[in-house]
């Protein structure tokens, strides 16, 4: 998986509250509207393969809901150990 989008998930993870899509383009050091396509791009497969949702509420932000405890779980123990598995997901739009 791309890493600007594995950096998102952990930031939304860590702060555990709705953050505002300027405070991550700021830490990321993109664009938002890159940030948006990033999440447009993974918002299927984080979901069906990380049990992970994104909430996005006007002038709130960004909040992570995990949906399935134990997908994430996985997929957390694999980010942080660096597993390449986690590889899987197409990076570009002709491999999605």
């Amino acid at each position: 998986m791309e890493g600007r989008i594995i950096d998102i998930l952990m930031i939304l993870y860590e702060n555990n509250d709705f953050v505002l899509q300027e405070k991550l383009c700021e830490t990321l050091r993109i664009k938002p509207r890159t940030l948006r396509e990033d999440l447009k791009n993974y918002r299927k497969i984080i979901e069906e393969q990380y049990g992970i949702i994104i909430e996005n509420k006007n002038n709130l932000g960004y909040k992570l809901n995990i949906i399935n405890e134990d997908k994430f779980q996985l997929f957390k123990d694999k980010i942080l150990k660096g597993n390449s598995n986690v590889n899987s997901i197409p990076k570009l739009q002709n491999e999605r």
